[in-house]
């Protein structure tokens, strides 16, 4: 019996860039974003709260989109154990 685990690997490599890239695009939109808003948008809050409320919605959805990623070949949790998980890893 040849199971192909390809499609359960690009699902968990896709989760793992969606994470480092939603993280490593934090900086970058405070410097460069969040000035834009404020100019454009007459909005009564900072426009870094406006990325960082954004920011933290991508990091919590692409962190519980890896962390409920399960092994392609014995199904078990990939990076999760009991209360612990680290979707770095």
């Amino acid at each position: 019996m040849k199971t192909d685990y390809g499609e359960a690997w690009r699902k968990i490599r896709r989760g793992q860039r969606a994470l480092i890239i939603v993280f490593a695009t934090y900086a970058p939109a405070q410097l460069f974003i969040a000035p834009l808003l404020v100019k454009l948008l007459p909005l009564s809050v900072n426009g870094g709260s406006v990325i960082f409320v954004i920011w933290s919605i991508g990091i919590i959805f692409s962190g519980i989109y890896l962390v409920t990623r399960r092994c392609p070949r014995c199904r078990k949790d990939f990076f999760q154990k009991s209360w612990h998980h680290d979707p770095f890893a």
